[in-house]
């Protein structure tokens, strides 16, 4: 089994300030050194519940947060740089995937460093009239494929927002947001905060079937379908 870890920064331990996620702001090392961490920690988490492969997707920005040189053993592919159209390279060798340190949709109230895509441009996305963000967005595409999104991390808003469109998904809390720069951080790195029980469930099982799969993505497998996609975006910023 491959599973791969989609890997954002804003939903990071640690991370609660614009100067933690930004290239020319002076505190980005530190942040990219908390998600090195955290990607470590969940990428042992995954090989201890016998995952044999673990893949991890820089895809903060243009791709040049991680610390490529201190990313541990148990990764065995990291893929970093701009995929122009692919957001999901080697979508035919991963079985599941992670949505890890994702951010909450654009608007969210006191969502911390809330935004769709790009806080510069992008006001909303709307995918059949629903409002959605980068969690819902990406598991519409991986609906195309029939492959699962098993766990999200993130603050309390992106658990909430992953429950409202993912019921089934297991969700790792890591921090709990009160402002757009302001969060209560819970200092933990245990294993098992990031390999929630349905998730290991879920590995341990191995239940990668298409029927599975189907039945866990009734509403994004609709989203997939060309003939019932419908997608309207509202810019802040001309492009």
């Amino acid at each position: 089994m491959t599973v791969l870890i989609m890997a954002d920064l804003e939903g990071i331990s640690g991370v609660y300030t614009r100067e933690q996620v930004l290239p020319s702001q002076s505190r980005f090392n530190e942040g990219r050194k908390f998600l090195t961490k955290d990607i470590n920690v969940c990428a042992a988490a995954l090989k201890a519940a016998g995952v044999d492969k673990v893949y991890v997707r820089d895809c903060h920005g243009g791709s040049y947060a991680l610390l490529w040189d201190e990313v541990s053993e148990d990764v065995d592919l990291v893929i970093s740089g701009l995929l122009r159209d692919e957001r999901f390279p080697f979508i035919d060798e991963i079985d599941a995937v992670i949505l890890f340190g994702y951010h909450a949709m654009a608007g969210t109230a006191k969502g911390l460093l809330e935004h769709t895509f790009s806080s510069m441009s992008v006001q909303n996305y709307y995918l059949n009239g629903e409002q959605v963000g980068e969690i819902a967005f990406d598991a519409a595409i991986l609906g195309e494929y029939e492959t699962p999104v098993i766990m999200v991390s993130g603050d309390t808003n992106v658990c909430k927002e992953a429950k409202e469109f993912l019921p089934w998904v297991a969700t790792a809390e890591v921090k709990a947001c009160i402002a757009w720069a302001r969060d209560f951080c819970r200092p933990i790195r245990r294993r098992s905060v990031f390999l929630p029980p349905f998730a290991k469930r879920w590995i341990t099982s191995r239940q990668g079937s298409a029927s599975f799969i189907r039945s866990r993505l009734p509403s994004l497998c609709a989203w997939s379908s060309p003939s019932a996609i419908s997608f309207r975006s509202f810019f802040s910023a001309p492009i």
